[in-house]
């Protein structure tokens, strides 16, 4: 499926119309998945303080098997790409864009629409490589991920700074009671 030319590495590309179908594609596998980017309150837009990149599973070699691009690429060699645009409220759309640079983890790109210019990180951005369902479902366990890893850790903060000086031991009700309290991601 790739192909390297003149120590180039060309990824297939896809026209506009079709980047627009695999967009929509990704929308409704997140959202079967409890995975909402348009609405800002939701979980993956708020930043709580642990970032969803952290638990994206096998994202961390990803990085060095793409070649880091400083300079943009012509607009014909340019891999084509659907990527997560947030607005001024925080929201997100997955809109085609041109991957213009990569720098570390980020990925500079253009968007189709607008010819905007901006960064985005590995885990929010699927290559035309990629499959649609295979990209939803990363994200999907990265979030579900963190619900976990924030569940653990508001349980076990509870637990440790729990008050025992002079207070009778908890009843197996009562750590059950809390257990679940702390472990609901609702």
């Amino acid at each position: 499926m790739r192909a390297a030319t003149k120590n180039r590495l060309v990824l297939p590309t896809l026209n506009t119309d079709s980047l627009w179908t695999v967009a929509d594609q990704i929308t409704s596998e997140l959202l079967a998945a409890g995975v909402d980017f348009k609405d800002p309150a939701s979980a993956v837009n708020t930043h709580r303080g642990l970032s969803l990149h952290f638990f994206a599973p096998n994202l961390e070699n990803d990085s060095l098997k793409l070649p880091n691009i400083k300079e943009p690429a012509p607009r014909s060699e340019r891999q084509q790409a659907v990527g997560l645009h947030r607005d001024s409220s925080n929201s997100g759309t997955w809109k085609p864009c041109s991957v213009l640079a990569r720098i570390n983890s980020a990925f500079v790109v253009e968007w189709a629409e607008s010819n905007e210019r901006g960064e985005v990180i590995r885990l929010f951005l699927m290559l035309a490589s990629e499959s649609a369902k295979s990209f939803a479902a990363r994200i999907a366990q990265a979030v579900k991920a963190r619900s976990r890893a924030e569940s653990y850790l508001r349980y076990n903060l509870c637990i440790d700074h729990m008050p025992e000086d002079g207070n009778p031991p908890l009843s197996a009700q009562q750590v059950q009671r809390i257990q679940a309290s702390a472990l609901c991601t609702a």
